[in-house]
């Protein structure tokens, strides 16, 4: 998003324009989880989703062996060969541990009976989705590995489980909410103020969204913050 386009957003909720950056890095996160969200509320129950994670994570171990049992002096040919093809064994067992750690983590998180999807878990896998890495030097490989295990865990996290689930909207206009007191917004939910106007501007550019008059949107918020604070 253009630096005007995220001044005007800034704007319209009466905070600093110096904010600039963060707004952007909220919003990248808020829309992330928004297309999950979207998606997954087209596929399978979480139960189906759980048993295609645990498969994951038993193919990936099974594989981890195999490399693992192939990455001796004598086996150096393959190593020689994969390298040629761009692929360092070393790297690919570390991507299939995790991968495999992954999965059995958000199986067993899928089959967990709770019914709390926006609370402590959720603000913690979304700050596991924002983490920068510990080491600048990383390579743009262990980059995009963090980030597909990160956003893979976010998704599960979103995933229907028991209970009552926000409408994806509803948990858009929360996030949004929260990054906007976050950038020193007012924690007042008022009708048609700051935070309507800013959540207004930023949802301008989805298509599929469309913002409630401010005082539904007023009910709507103090309803669903209500039922965050309950959970």
């Amino acid at each position: 998003m253009e630096t005007e386009e995220l001044q005007r957003i800034l704007k319209s909720g009466g905070i600093e324009p110096v904010k600039t950056f963060e707004l952007s890095k909220g919003l990248e996160s808020a829309y992330r989880k928004h297309r999950i969200a979207v998606i997954l509320g087209t596929v399978s129950s979480a139960s189906k989703i759980a048993n295609v994670c645990k498969k994951i994570s038993t193919l990936a171990s099974k594989l981890t062996k195999f490399v693992d049992q192939h990455s001796d002096e004598s086996d150096m040919v393959i190593q020689i060969l994969l390298s040629e093809l761009g692929i360092d064994t070393g790297e690919m067992t570390l991507v299939l541990r995790r991968l495999d750690e992954a999965a059995s983590e958000a199986c067993a998180f899928l089959r967990e009976p709770t019914t709390n999807i926006d609370g402590e878990d959720s603000l913690a896998l979304e700050d596991l989705a924002d983490a920068s890495p510990e080491d600048p030097a990383d390579t743009s490989f262990e980059d995009a590995v963090r980030d597909a295990v990160a956003n893979a865990v976010l998704a599960l996290s979103l995933t229907p489980r028991r209970g009552k689930k926000e409408t994806t909207k509803t948990r858009l206009f929360l996030d949004l909410r929260d990054l906007f007191v976050s950038l020193g917004g007012t924690r007042a939910i008022g009708s048609g103020g700051p935070l309507y106007r800013f959540i207004s501007a930023c949802v301008g550019s989805i298509e599929e969204i469309s913002m409630p008059e401010p005082e539904p949107f007023r009910i709507l918020m103090i309803q669903a913050l209500k039922r965050r604070r309950h959970s």
